[in-house]
């Protein structure tokens, strides 16, 4: 799975000058800030599903042969993070974890049968 990393080195440095980073930039298709360490909490909720192994990928403002490199060494600073993640042998759905909470902002889980 894949996401935007809020934590990404240059988000912090924008973040620094009091501007939006660009994970959540107000005019994209991403609305919520995502770490590493907050999504593997989402994630691993209830027992559904483990992390097996994270990289990173895309490091600003470096040219891809030092952001390679970067993101290997670093993937947590990367611009996005790519998490393997593996389903348990928990009965039940990841949703039910969603459906047991109470949120400010509800996730959308499908459409009820």
């Amino acid at each position: 799975m894949g996401i935007p990393n809020l934590a990404s080195l240059h988000n912090r440095i924008i973040l620094l000058f009091g501007e939006q980073p660009t994970s959540i930039e107000m005019l994209s298709a991403h609305v919520r800030g995502i770490t590493k360490p907050s999504f593997t909490r989402f994630i691993t909720a209830d027992g559904y599903f483990h992390l097996i192994d994270v990289k990173g990928s895309n490091f600003y403002p470096f040219p891809p042969c030092i952001s390679r490199v970067l993101s290997k060494l670093f993937p947590t600073l990367s611009t996005a993070l790519f998490l393997l993640i593996q389903r348990t042998n928990k009965e039940g759905n990841f949703t039910d974890v969603l459906k047991s909470r109470f949120f400010e902002t509800p996730y959308f889980i499908g459409r009820e049968k």
